[in-house]
């Protein structure tokens, strides 16, 4: 009974929106349609001790920056709320964004 209720407890927890997580990791991916300012960023970054990818939605000027980050292969740190969504994750309004100057 106790792996089964480990279990669900795991799953139960994924379900819920993490405030103010704060993830670091490499940008893999980049999307955005030229109409629109707002874009897109996968973002390689350790959740629960796994390398996961997590995606955001950055306004034109956060994106900017997130581009020079992939362009550069550097890192960038933020911090948002992380919510599981199906098998993938999501970080909602992505705040504080920084780019890492020397990997970490």
């Amino acid at each position: 009974d106790g792996a089964v209720l480990d279990e669900a407890a795991r799953v139960l927890s994924n379900r819920h929106e993490r405030t103010d997580e704060e993830l670091q990791g490499h940008v893999s991916r980049l999307s955005r349609n030229a109409a629109d300012p707002k874009g897109t960023a996968t973002i390689q970054a350790f959740v629960d001790g796994k390398l996961t990818s997590v995606r955001a939605i950055f306004d034109s000027a956060d994106y900017s920056e997130v581009k020079r980050a992939h362009n550069a292969r550097l890192c960038v740190s933020l911090e948002g709320e992380l919510r599981r969504d199906g098998r993938r994750w999501r970080l909602r309004n992505p705040r504080r964004l920084s780019v890492l100057e020397e990997d970490w």
